[in-house]
């Protein structure tokens, strides 16, 4: 099985990712713990920052951010770097028909594009691209 291929059955079974961003100074610093509403792979995520507590402000323009989702009880877990930036209403409309997501008028959306990703397995690190 391929190290995507593990990831993406990884990311399937995660109710709850880590959601960070990476400072000028090259420092990852997470904004929160979020619910993912909908993906593409491992290319495309969002997410619904409406009930959280994590600023908007932060992802108005695109920023370069990470997530981390894990399986504790397997011990994996994977480390995606990519692209964060905040949806406009027009396009999270467009979302909300393409992918179906049943969100209220007044929703946050983050998008996340995936760029490459880190599998931790087995005591050994997997590097791969999206």
């Amino acid at each position: 099985m391929t190290v995507k291929r593990i990831s993406l059955e990884l990311w399937e079974q995660c109710k709850v990712v880590v959601l960070g961003i990476i400072t000028h100074e090259g420092i990852p610093e997470m904004k929160g713990l979020v619910t993912p509403i909908s993906y593409v792979g491992l290319k495309t995520f969002y997410f619904d920052i409406t009930n959280y507590q994590i600023e908007a402000s932060f992802f108005e323009l695109p920023v370069t951010g990470i997530i981390c989702y894990y399986n504790q009880t397997i011990f994996k877990s994977v480390t995606i770097n990519g692209h964060i930036h905040l949806l406009t209403k027009e396009e999270v409309q467009h979302i909300q028909i393409s992918q179906k997501i049943n969100s209220s008028a007044k929703c946050q959306i983050l998008q996340f594009t995936s760029q490459n990703g880190t599998l931790y397995s087995d005591y050994k690190t997997h590097l791969f691209d999206i």
